[in-house]
């Protein structure tokens, strides 16, 4: 298991930079919740945010957050005629004592009070439950429902899952790099793109930073990308943005899509374990209970066909990846499945067709519970057939010099892979629209707050 972080801050072992000189007051611990265990019996001092007030005669329990956790608060009303109010930024001391009735098994009793600032508007009476507003609402007022107990919980799991992806990449030799949101064209070819007027010239917001993960692998080998995707598609589902941030991923001197799944398989499998370790509160706080990891399966398109027929999983009112899904969690009691070989048309012009069998490309998409959460395959890498299948598309060239000349110049055999972040963990928590894990959401109908 992996420990948990210390929720005190204390940079007393940071070492400045040479010539580099930091103030003594930044230098100071200050105890978070999180840490507040090993300080029972002792007199406290804690920085947070009012969570929850429920006021009686003589005294007031009020619920503290800081980022590390909540802790509550006994305050007597000869310490503070009146509690704070809910979303109050606070500072309390007194000392922290056991209680049968705190959640935690203890409380501080305050002895002071100090208020930074209160709300100026009408906040909801207590910021941990459960939002019952519609979500139009919520996303109409995020600049407050962020503070939610149960929103900040996701997002902490958010915040996961990225930490994750980051580090697999890191630990497998993969390089960060960052590709340019504004293009000449198109990434993909297609219409789905943002058009700008670029001083005049034509360009448009990225759809993907595809083509420049491919040039970077003839430079070096392995790279990996967490940033923005645009995609101009008018779709309003529950799945759908037309802003959201991509993990992507690119690898050279690769045998097949074999290899690319790998990669994929031992992030998700660290992505589970993190989350384990790392967001243990929140997952409870939210009520998931996360897959085991045990190996992925790995089917060709054919073989989820007939998996579907066999288990009579087919209905004309799901699509075929929730058939999928459903048939492998019968034959395989596995949530997760690669399913590879997809038909050619199905898939863009730089997927690698499969050798012998006209018409199926080395590609692959990744389920989860019969959502699709990643595609990818291995890329074509010849030149002339790079050209050729451009043309097939109907995408010249020329909208990107650089990606021609890098294979002109020549390429390794490569593959990669790309998810949603929002995606990703909208699903692994079970939640319904990718809204709720989108900070501040950009569709069809949203550009605000």
């Amino acid at each position: 298991m992996e420990p948990k972080l210390k929720a005190t801050e204390d940079f007393s072992e940071m070492k400045a930079p040479s010539g580099f000189r930091i103030s003594e007051r930044a230098l100071n611990s200050r105890i978070l919740i999180g840490d507040l265990a090993s300080h029972v019996g002792h007199n406290v001092e804690i920085k947070g945010m009012v969570e929850s007030v429920r006021e009686f005669k003589k005294h007031s329990f009020v619920t503290i957050t800081d980022r590390s956790g909540a802790v509550q608060i006994f305050l007597p009303k000869t310490v503070s005629e009146k509690p704070p109010s809910v979303g109050a930024f606070v500072v309390i001391s007194g000392q922290l004592t056991q209680s049968s009735i705190a959640k935690l098994g203890y409380e501080i009793v305050a002895e002071n009070v100090k208020i930074h600032s209160s709300s100026k508007i009408e906040l909801p009476g207590m910021l941990d439950r459960r939002l019952d507003s519609s979500l139009d609402q919520q996303l109409d007022n995020r600049a407050i429902t962020l503070r939610n107990k149960y929103v900040r919980a996701a997002f902490m799991c958010q915040a996961v899952v990225g930490r994750a992806f980051r580090e697999t990449m890191e630990e497998l030799g993969f390089v960060e790099i960052h590709s340019p949101k504004i293009v000449s064209g198109g990434t993909e070819g297609g219409a789905q793109v943002f058009k700008l007027d670029y001083f005049g010239a034509s360009a448009s917001l990225a759809q993907s930073p595809q083509l420049y993960k491919q040039i970077a692998v003839g430079a070096f080998e392995r790279v990996y990308e967490i940033g923005p995707v645009f995609r101009a598609e008018n779709s309003n589902t529950n799945r759908h943005l037309t802003e959201f941030t991509g993990l992507d991923f690119e690898m050279a001197h690769i045998q097949d899509q074999h290899d690319v799944m790998d990669v994929e398989e031992r992030f998700i499998a660290k992505m589970l374990e993190s989350l384990k370790n790392r967001a243990s509160t929140e997952l409870s706080t939210l009520g998931v209970e996360l897959p085991e990891y045990k190996q992925f399966p790995r089917i060709s398109w054919d073989e989820a066909v007939a998996l579907i027929e066999k288990h009579g999983t087919h209905d004309s009112s799901t699509n075929f990846d929730r058939e999928v899904g459903e048939a492998v969690w019968k034959e395989f009691n596995n949530k997760f499945v690669f399913v590879y070989g997809y038909p050619k048309e199905e898939k863009p012009f730089y997927i690698q067709p499969t050798p012998g069998r006209p018409g199926r490309t080395e590609s692959f998409d990744l389920l989860f519970d019969g959502l699709e959460i990643s595609s990818g395959g291995q890329r074509v890498h010849d030149f002339d057939l790079l050209m050729e299948r451009m043309g097939e598309h109907g995408i010249s060239p020329d909208d990107n010099p650089a990606y021609r000349q890098a294979f002109a110049a020549g390429m390794p055999p490569h593959g990669g892979g790309g998810m949603g972040l929002e995606r990703v963990a909208k699903n692994i928590l079970g939640l319904g629209n990718i809204r709720e894990i989108t900070l501040f959401p950009r569709d069809v109908k949203r550009v605000l707050p």
